[in-house]
């Protein structure tokens, strides 16, 4: 071999070599596209399984989506049923109030009616109060105790004026002029023969 020869062989084995050195990025680059391109069937693979796995959680979605909706709707037909409820409850409960007024004006009513009984009948046992050692049947009020303790007509005949008010104050009856005034309102108030005018 010549030296020309040996030459021209360095210096297209130079050549070569920075050929090759400056081609260094793109042959890797190649190689990566060639080994990316091996892995493609087990990419596209994945893919496909990746695929199945979303159809299969999608469907289980809808599943849900639907037993949802199976769900809003009974809680729709409970709340319609809670408002008939309410609604009947609502009427109950005007009726009850209805009753209760009802009831209060029978109570009223009964209590007006035992007050009028206790003076009828204090007056009808009065009428025989003709003695000054007759008992008197004092007429109570409201459960209030009397003002004083009076039990026979000859103590009505002995109250003073004070105690006469007291009494007269006591059923809401006018005072009057003079005691034996005062005194004659009281015994008529509770039907003692001497004192009906």
């Amino acid at each position: 071999m010549t030296s020309e020869r040996i030459r021209n062989f360095a210096q297209h084995t130079i050549q070569a070599g920075q050929i090759l050195l400056n081609s260094a990025n793109d042959i890797s680059n190649i190689n990566q596209q060639v080994q990316a391109n091996r892995d493609l069937p087990n990419m596209q693979a994945n893919l496909a399984l990746i695929l199945q796995n979303t159809n299969n959680l999608l469907q289980r979605l809808d599943g849900i989506d639907e037993r949802l909706n199976n769900i809003d709707e009974r809680l729709d037909n409970i709340d319609e049923r809670l408002d008939n409820i309410d609604e009947r409850l609502d009427n109950i409960d005007e009726r009850l109030d209805n009753i209760d007024e009802r009831f209060d004006e029978l109570v009223d009513h009964n209590d007006a009616r035992m007050y009028e009984l206790a003076i009828m009948t204090a007056r009808a046992v009065n009428v025989s109060c003709v003695r000054l050692s007759s008992p008197i049947q004092w007429i109570k009020l409201d459960e209030r105790p009397l003002p004083h303790h009076v039990p026979t007509l000859n103590d009505l005949y002995n109250l003073d004026r004070r105690e006469v008010n007291d009494f007269l104050e006591y059923y809401n009856l006018q005072p009057g002029r003079s005691l034996k005034a005062e005194r004659m309102t009281l015994g008529s108030f509770h039907g003692i023969p001497g004192f009906l005018e």
